[in-house]
């Protein structure tokens, strides 16, 4: 936000924070003056709404809604002078007031705390491509894609990122032709010291057996008959990765859509929604180089109707704003993933995927929040709060089941967090596989009467395995 005290009214009605963050922006935009009938138009808001929702901000104080005067040439906004005369800087004409028209307008107030919050340190080194296809013209069409891509350039742009560094592709744009040129334009541009977000949601796929093999990216043209032509294999986009010589590149992938992608219709065809581990690990090869992937193979990303962008954008979102930032208000990326990995299971059995081979926890991007002001301590309480009634019996859960879930629910990241807080080194556990490393895990405890506090945990993770492990 740009306002400080739009934060405030947002903070108060969170489910006008979409409407509060167009209309913050358009004041910014437009120096401060606003007006029902043009901004109810630009914004593809109500005239009335948007009246209602004005009303907060003058209940807050942060505009005033003052009458003046509207030329009748061009419909600027007129202030009498000294001599009661209006002038028009535009049309460069001379009224007086009886010969325009009078409106109310809605102007900021810049003082206290209803001024513009303090600009966002640049990341001057930051370069983007956001790609959201959801009208394909084969394919089964998706329905929060361009959203995703859009909401993230938009939250870069306000995060720092200089908009000439940032490119946003959206359904006919996307072709394949204008991908390889946004790529090429990265490389060509970028150098050691840059940092850059490639965000892709759309479709993927992996076409097995008979002709034209492998897996692809799904530009807008996707055709299963021309895939060579059409679509971009992952050895395509790989090659180009490496051209981008930046110091750091973080490719987010959301490519794994509920409903899968459409069936072909010749049967010989076998399609099979999203990219194997595989084509994300090669994705990632290279110094510096990460790649997220919004799901494992065996599982979908999911769009809940209660959220404006899918779950794994809406969190990703969430997280670069501010609820994955340091201390200093960086993003750094392994803080970026800890978040969304642990959020988007709340929801659904959506796990998020971590390829890459990196040493530094580098900053994706500076937060957009401001430092929250922390309250004041409160009153001790009598006597510690009574734990809350756990839903299932944790000394009834069976190892074996307890196991299967794990191991469906934690990746290699997840687990090495979750060891860690258990007070464990994942590297001290035996075995040498994840699922071995798990059966030691669940053995420590049991060994040491501590099975209980291990399915707490489980379950605090990751809630809706209460009801496998009930079963």
């Amino acid at each position: 936000m740009y306002y400080s005290a739009s934060c405030i009214i947002a903070e108060k009605h969170p489910e006008l924070t979409d409407r509060i963050q167009a209309v913050d922006r358009f004041l910014y935009e437009c120096g401060g003056d606003l007006r029902i009938g043009p901004a109810a138009d630009l914004l593809g808001i109500d005239p009335n709404l948007l009246r209602r929702l004005l009303q907060l901000y003058v209940a807050e104080g942060i505009i005033k809604a003052p009458e003046v005067y509207i030329c009748p040439e061009d419909g600027e906004i007129l202030e009498p002078d000294e001599s009661g005369s209006l002038a028009c800087d535009v049309c460069e004409g001379q009224y007086q007031p009886e010969e325009c028209e009078r409106e109310t307008i809605y102007r900021v107030v810049e003082a206290g705390r209803t001024a513009r919050i303090q600009p966002t340190p640049p990341f001057p080194q930051g370069y983007a491509l956001l790609v959201g296809i959801a009208a394909y013209r084969h394919l089964r069409p998706l329905s929060k894609t361009t959203t995703d891509a859009r909401d993230l350039r938009d939250l870069l742009a306000q995060s720092g990122y200089p908009p000439a560094n940032l490119a946003l592709l959206l359904d006919e744009q996307v072709t394949k032709a204008a991908i390889s040129d946004k790529l090429d334009w990265l490389a060509r541009r970028v150098g050691p010291d840059d940092t850059v977000l490639i965000f892709f949601s759309g479709h993927g796929a992996q076409r097995i057996g008979g002709f034209e093999p492998g897996e692809y990216l799904c530009p807008v043209e996707t055709d299963w008959y021309n895939l060579r032509a059409t679509a971009i294999s992952d050895q395509e986009f790989t090659t180009a990765l490496r051209a981008i010589r930046a110091g750091r590149v973080a490719v987010f992938m959301d490519a794994c859509h509920s409903g899968g992608v459409g069936e072909p219709k010749e049967a010989a065809l076998q399609v099979k929604a999203g990219l194997s581990e595989a084509a994300y690990a090669r994705l990632a090869e290279g110094r510096g180089r990460v790649l997220i992937a919004s799901c494992r193979l065996d599982e979908v990303s999911w769009e809940l109707p209660s959220m404006r962008n899918g779950l794994f954008t809406h969190y990703l979102l969430e997280g670069l704003r501010g609820a994955a930032a340091g201390a200093d208000g960086a993003v750094r990326i392994f803080d970026l993933f800890d978040y969304v990995s642990r959020q988007i299971p709340q929801h659904k059995p959506q796990h998020p995927l971590f390829k890459g081979e990196i040493e530094l926890n580098f900053a994706i991007t500076i937060s957009t929040r401001p430092p929250a002001v922390p309250p004041p301590p409160a009153p001790a309480p009598p006597e510690p709060a009574a734990p809350p009634t756990p839903q299932i019996d944790p000394d009834s859960v069976n190892p074996t089941k307890l196991r299967r879930a794990m191991h469906s629910a934690y990746d290699r990241p997840a687990f090495e967090i979750l060891c860690k807080e258990l007070g464990l080194d994942y590297h001290d556990l035996r075995g040498e596989t994840l699922e071995l490393k798990m059966l030691y895990l669940i053995d420590w405890h049991q060994r040491r009467r501590r099975y209980a506090q291990l399915v707490r945990k489980v379950l605090a993770d990751y809630p809706y395995l209460a009801q496998e492990l009930r079963e």
